[in-house]
């Protein structure tokens, strides 16, 4: 009789201890999906939806030569103050300003590789075939 009250005990114990923490658990879940979504929000909020601003600390990224044709629409409309941007399409590596009047059109299926030369500075890279 002692035992099974002892082991009711353990058991009802034990119990109490699962149910805690699997609602801390719960808790702890929540609260990281929360602070995810609010930093993606605050994160595309800032932004603006710029394309340097938005990748350019991922490195090896791949872009588009229209993306990179965009980037030289956002670079004429003043929407990059700060930053630095050539593009290398060639050999030959020139301003994104320079770049997307002469070059930009003609390079639209062309895939390039942005590499961060230093603190807002970067140039895209032309991939060979």
């Amino acid at each position: 009789m002692e035992n099974s009250a002892y082991d009711a005990v353990i058991i009802a114990v034990n119990t109490l201890i699962f149910m805690v923490a699997v609602s801390v658990g719960m808790l702890l879940m929540t609260t990281v999906n929360r602070m995810v979504e609010y930093t993606k929000e605050l994160g595309e909020s800032e932004t603006g939806g710029n394309l340097i601003q938005e990748y350019g600390d991922i490195q090896k990224r791949t872009y588009t030569g229209a993306e990179v044709y965009a980037v030289y629409g956002q670079a004429l409309k003043g929407e990059l103050p700060g930053y630095t941007i050539r593009v290398n399409a060639g050999g030959s590596t020139s301003d994104i300003k320079v770049y997307g009047s002469q070059y930009g059109m003609a390079q639209l299926n062309a895939t390039f590789i942005l590499d961060c030369t230093g603190a807002k500075s970067y140039t895209f890279i032309k991939q060979t075939d």
